[in-house]
C-alpha cells in the first residue's frame, strides 16, 4: 500500500481510500490513528537523546535495548518495558 492511502472505518469500507493533498490542506488534516503506546514510548526515548545511561540506571533497562528500540530495531516490545519507559516518563514530567 502506498503512502497516500489509508484505511478509514476499515469495517465499512473494503478499499483504501485514496487521499488528496489539497483537501488534507483546506480541512486541516485527515484521518489519523492515534499513536501507539509503542510509538509514545519511541517518541520519549527520542526525546532523551543523550540522556539514555541516565534513562537506562533509572529504568533498569539495558542502553543496548534502548538504542535498538530508538532506531526501530524492536519492532513489538515486551509491554512491561514500554509501561518502564511510560513510568519515568510519568516521574520525570
Amino acid at each position: 500500500m502506498g503512502s497516500n492511502y489509508f484505511l478509514c472505518r476499515q469495517s465499512q469500507i473494503s478499499e483504501p481510500v485514496k487521499r488528496v493533498p489539497a483537501i488534507d490542506q483546506m480541512v486541516g488534516c485527515c484521518y489519523k490513528a492515534p499513536m501507539s503506546m509503542t510509538e509514545k514510548a519511541r517518541k520519549y526515548v527520542h526525546s532523551l537523546r543523550g540522556e539514555w545511561p541516565r534513562l537506562c540506571a533509572e529504568t533498569g533497562l539495558s542502553y543496548h535495548w534502548i538504542c535498538k528500540f530508538a532506531q526501530g530495531v524492536i519492532k513489538n516490545p515486551s509491554a512491561a518495558f514500554v509501561e518502564k519507559l511510560q513510568k519515568h516518563e510519568k516521574r520525570t514530567s
